[in-house]
């Protein structure tokens, strides 16, 4: 049983998203198993395809799913209301924007850090442990 205890800092060490990159697998191969029925000419199809195809090279590496030096691979929460961000191995105060999303199958995290720059990180749950991110979730439905 929970504590109920929101004073308590809330840190989550993240690793790349894995059903956030099979759900953009699904995105780009469900529009290009359906070209084939969409009667367009073989040379629009083609050029669909290829343009499905670097969407999909541009999307997989992307930091918002945990990859690259750009990602942002831990969060912490301090009790006083402060966000910390750790991207390439440094750790960045940030602001967390209204634009969130809390859903119940994942967050859709929005900060704003000192550079003036907007981040953004996608969690689907398989990022951390399940405990934290059910902490995390906790802490956003809370008002701020």
């Amino acid at each position: 049983m929970s504590s109920g205890n929101f004073e308590s800092s809330v840190e989550l060490v993240l690793r790349p998203s894995r059903s956030a990159l099979m759900m953009a697998l699904w995105v780009h191969a469900l529009p290009a198993a359906l070209l084939p029925f969409t009667g367009l000419a073989p040379s629009w199809m083609m050029g669909l395809a290829g343009l499905i195809a670097l969407s999909w090279i541009a999307l997989r590496h992307h930091p918002a799913l945990g990859f690259g030096k750009r990602a942002i691979t831990r969060i912490r929460w301090e009790a006083e209301g402060q966000w910390f961000i750790w991207r390439g191995g440094k750790r960045i105060a940030a602001e967390l924007l209204d634009d969130t999303v809390v859903h119940p199958r994942m967050v859709v995290l929005r900060f704003k850090i000192d550079t003036g720059k907007r981040v953004t990180r996608l969690l689907t749950g398989d990022e951390t442990t399940p405990g934290n991110f059910r902490r995390l979730k906790a802490r956003l439905t809370l008002p701020r």
